[in-house]
C-alpha cells in the first residue's frame, strides 16, 4: 500500500459496482467492509475544503478509533496529493471534548459504509455515505499517479473522475 505519510488518490463516480469489480477481475481482493463515523475539525472557522489543513477523528463501528491529520491538497489532474498522518486513539469522545476546550472547531460529521479492496498493491474503496446525505463514490489510492491512471483507464466508461465540486451535495444537505 501507499507510504503512510503521503496520500495519492483519485475519486470516481461509478454506475454499477459489480461492473467495476468485473473489469478489475480476480486481482481485486476483498479486504474488509466497515461502518465509519467521521468528524472533521479545523483550526480556522472555515468550510472543509481541500485548500485547508484538517483533522479527522474516525470511529469504526465495533473497531478502533483514530486521529488523522490531512494537509492541504495538491491537485494534479484530479489526482490528489497530501500529507496524511494517522494514529490510534482510545476515545473519540474525549478527544472531541479536548478539541472543544482548546478552540479547535468541529466542521462536519459523516457516516458511511466503506468496502476495501486490494488491487495490485493499490487500495480501492467503495464509499456509501448516509450522513449528511446519500452519496456513493470510489477512491483509488496508490504510490504512483501512473499506476492510478492505469486503473482508471482499465475501468473506462464504468467510472468518471470527480473533483471537489462533486462533494457540494454535502454542503447543500447541511443547509
Amino acid at each position: 500500500m501507499n507510504n503512510k505519510n503521503k496520500e495519492i488518490e483519485i475519486k470516481l463516480s461509478f454506475k454499477n459496482k459489480k461492473d467495476v469489480l468485473a473489469k478489475l477481475g480476480k486481482k481485486a481482493e476483498f479486504v474488509k467492509k466497515v461502518n465509519v463515523h467521521d468528524i472533521y475539525y479545523g483550526l480556522e472557522d472555515t468550510q472543509m475544503k481541500n485548500s485547508k489543513n484538517i483533522i479527522r477523528v474516525r470511529e469504526i463501528k465495533n473497531g478502533k478509533s483514530e486521529l488523522t491529520f490531512k494537509s492541504k491538497v495538491e491537485d494534479k489532474n484530479n489526482i490528489w496529493h497530501r500529507i496524511e498522518l494517522t494514529t490510534e486513539i482510545s476515545s473519540a469522545q474525549t478527544l472531541d471534548k479536548i478539541f472543544s476546550h482548546i478552540g479547535v472547531k468541529k466542521l462536519y460529521e459523516y457516516e458511511s459504509e466503506k468496502e476495501y479492496y486490494n488491487f495490485l498493491g493499490m487500495e480501492i474503496v467503495f464509499a456509501k455515505f448516509t450522513l449528511p446525505t446519500l452519496l456513493e463514490f470510489m477512491e483509488i489510492e496508490g504510490d504512483l499517479e501512473t499506476d492510478i491512471r492505469r486503473v482508471v483507464n482499465k475501468l473506462g466508461s464504468s467510472v468518471q473522475e470527480v473533483g471537489e465540486g462533486f462533494f457540494n451535495i454535502f454542503d447543500k444537505a447541511r443547509g
